[in-house]
């Protein structure tokens, strides 16, 4: 990943909203690879208050957080935090972090959802009971893109579910059992990808019930919250990488 600087992802921002304040139609091209990839937008035509939105969120709270989550020299606390941080930015009550681990499975790792006051795994002394994802389908050894979060592992590109009980594609069926048990209604999924320089998983943040910010709502993941947590998870997988990196010496 390319790094920036906070006075280069504004100048580059500042001359977006300009050309856009002025009526120019507004196209991110290749040749702006800095703001774009952080962004997530390449070729994307943007509307002028989409972008004042984007860009402020970008100033104010991504580009800090990459500097908190590079600081954090503690792996668990790093995993905690990139999860937290996430539920934060688009308001989700719940969200679960998974990391792929070397027998082709993505582990549990931090578990939380707010109203139910619920948290394991991280420092919460919380053991996570529930096994982990299989990744490679046992037997015929093929792609198991039955669940959300495995897709997007394998695929590399983030899915958005704007209400699990109407979704056929996938495997809900665990989200439904929580449900169940716990008094719950399971409704917006977004998953999205953490990755290495070269593409390769790492693990998959995904985050349950988006939160209309005043009156508490549940609604759909929209444009504006996938792309602030795609530009999260670049930050997230930089900081990852390089503890995994430090880790292997």
């Amino acid at each position: 990943m390319k790094h920036v600087t906070r006075e280069q992802a504004i100048q580059s921002a500042a001359n977006l909203i300009s050309a856009a304040e002025s009526g120019e139609h507004i196209v991110i091209t290749d040749n702006d690879k800095t703001i774009a990839q952080i962004l997530q937008c390449d070729k994307e035509t943007l509307d002028i208050n989409y972008l004042h939105n984007l860009t402020e969120k970008l100033i104010r709270v991504i580009l800090p957080l990459g500097l908190k989550l590079s600081a954090e020299k503690d792996l668990n606390k790093l995993l905690e935090l990139i999860l937290l941080e996430a539920q934060d930015i688009c308001g989700a009550d719940g969200g679960t972090l998974y990391l792929r681990g070397r027998n082709h499975e993505l582990k549990f790792v931090n578990i939380r959802t707010k109203s139910l006051k619920l948290a394991a795994g991280g420092s919460t002394g919380n053991p996570i009971t529930l096994p982990p994802l299989k990744i490679l389908e046992d037997g015929t050894g093929k792609p198991n893109l039955k669940f959300a979060a495995t897709w997007v592992c394998i695929n590399g590109k983030t899915l958005n579910i704007p209400d699990v009980y109407h979704s056929s594609e996938f495997d809900f069926s665990g989200a439904k059992r929580f449900d169940q048990g716990n008094n719950y209604k399971t409704v917006s999924c977004l998953s999205v990808p953490l990755q290495d320089n070269d593409k390769n998983a790492l693990g998959v943040i995904q985050l349950i019930n988006a939160t209309e910010p005043v009156t508490g709502k549940i609604i759909p993941f929209n444009k504006f919250l996938v792309q602030i947590v795609e530009s999260m998870a670049l930050q997230a997988s930089a900081a990852l990488q390089n503890h995994i990196e430090k880790l292997r010496g």
